[in-house]
């Protein structure tokens, strides 16, 4: 089941803003995942668990590829072993929120 998941890859084709965000948030991973990848993602908010050690208290890696109507994406700071966050084709990203703890690697495609 979802508890064993250790590397999660979510390509995102066509669906509203809404339909997007509503996937997304209801997906909440475990605390098991390694490595999270979403392309393609059209909604305007991130999901409320995507900075959230609760939820990804082991994640070492993520990254955002075309996410096209997002504004602004979480600190990401309180993710104790994130060690890469790769973020390519965000067109209207304005700001990444910032409370980090830790060096994070950044990775700009």
């Amino acid at each position: 089941g979802k508890e064993k998941l250790t590397e999660l890859k979510i390509n995102f084709i066509g669906g509203s803003s809404r339909d997007n965000e509503m996937l997304l948030e209801g997906f909440q991973p475990n605390a098991n995942l390694r490595e999270l990848w979403i392309y393609g993602y059209r909604g305007e908010r991130i999901p409320s668990w995507i900075d959230d050690n609760e939820y990804l208290s082991n994640l070492k890696e993520i990254k955002i590829w075309k996410w096209e109507t997002c504004v602004c994406l979480g600190s990401f700071g309180r993710l104790p072993r994130l060690e890469l966050l790769e973020i390519a084709d965000l067109p209207n990203l304005e700001y990444i929120e910032s409370s980090t703890t830790h060096p994070i690697a950044l990775s700009a495609a």
